[in-house]
C-alpha cells in the first residue's frame, strides 16, 4: 500500500504542482467554513431565543406543609441579552367562532423566589415564577367553557423586540380538563367536539 502512494512524495515537478493545488483548495475550504461560522454566530447573536417550561410541582423539604406551584422557567438561549416584559396565557385556535382565541394577562405573584418583572436575562441566565395552580384552575374553569379550549391553553412569555414564546403546561392542562363546568358549557363542549346528544341520538 505504501508503494502505491509513494509517488506523492517523489519530489517531481508534477507532484509539487499537485500539492500546491491541493493546498489552495484546502485553504479556500477553510476560508468558506470560517465565513459560514461567522455568519451563523452573528445571526445567532442577533436572534432572540427563549426556552420556556411550565410544570406543576410540589414543594418538599420545608418546615411548612407541602404546597404546589405552577413553576415557570424561562431560559435565554441566545447570545444577546433579552428583556422579559410580561407574562400571559392564550387559548383557542381561530380568530372567530366557538374556539376564538382568548388572551389573559398574568400578574406576578408574591412568592419570595420569583424573578422580577420586567427582567433582563443574559446568555444562559434564567428567570423563575411560582404561580398558584388552584387559583388558575378556578379562573380557567370559568373562562374556558369546554375541553377543546382547555387543551389549547398555552403559557406566553413576552420579550421586547420579538413575538411571544409559549409552553404547554401539560400536567396543569390535565387537571383543568377534569374540572367541572355547567350544563350549558357541556353543551358547548359537545358542539366543539362534534359529539352532542343529538349526534348520538342520530346514530341510534
Amino acid at each position: 500500500m505504501l508503494e502505491s502512494i509513494a509517488w506523492l512524495f517523489d519530489g517531481s515537478e508534477h507532484t509539487l504542482r499537485l500539492w500546491e493545488v491541493t493546498g489552495t483548495w484546502i485553504s479556500s475550504l477553510g476560508t468558506i467554513a470560517a465565513v459560514i461560522a461567522a455568519l451563523y454566530l452573528g445571526l445567532r447573536g442577533e436572534k432572540i431565543s427563549l426556552k420556556v417550561s411550565a410544570v406543576v410541582m410540589e414543594e418538599v423539604g420545608g418546615p411548612n406543609p407541602a404546597k404546589e406551584y405552577l413553576v415557570v422557567t424561562i431560559t435565554n438561549t441566545a447570545l444577546r441579552p433579552v428583556s422579559i416584559v410580561a407574562l400571559g396565557w392564550n387559548a383557542g385556535w381561530l380568530n372567530w367562532g366557538p374556539l376564538k382565541r382568548k388572551y389573559f394577562y398574568q400578574l406576578n405573584s408574591t412568592h419570595p423566589s420569583n424573578s422580577n418583572l420586567p427582567t433582563e436575562l443574559k446568555d444562559g441566565e434564567e428567570a423563575k415564577y411560582f404561580l398558584n395552580p388552584k387559583q388558575l384552575l378556578e379562573h380557567f374553569a370559568k373562562d374556558l367553557p369546554n375541553s377543546a379550549y382547555r387543551k389549547s391553553l398555552r403559557f406566553l412569555v413576552y420579550p421586547t423586540h420579538s413575538k411571544p414564546f409559549s409552553a404547554a403546561p401539560l400536567n396543569f392542562i390535565e387537571r383543568l380538563i377534569k374540572q367541572p363546568y355547567s350544563q350549558v358549557d357541556r353543551q358547548n363542549d359537545h358542539t366543539a367536539n362534534g359529539s352532542g346528544e343529538e349526534a348520538r341520538d342520530d346514530q341510534r
